[in-house]
């Protein structure tokens, strides 16, 4: 099953889901999430990967 992180689609919500996993499989900071979310919103079908509610999401799930 797929979280949901704020993205308008499911495969959003689905890229974004496979940051959050690489965050636990490589122990990544949450600046390097971070520039993974930045470079996921450069694909415009992506672009609110850098809203404030989908970085909020994720950093709930990577950190909270």
């Amino acid at each position: 099953m797929i979280h949901e992180y704020g993205m308008f689609t499911d495969a959003g919500n689905q890229a974004v889901e496979s940051i959050v996993i690489l965050k636990f499989q490589r122990q990544l900071s949450w600046p390097t999430v971070q520039a993974m979310l930045a470079a996921l919103a450069l694909e415009e079908v992506y672009a609110e990967a850098v809203d404030t509610a989908v970085r909020e999401a994720v950093y709930t799930a990577c950190f909270d």
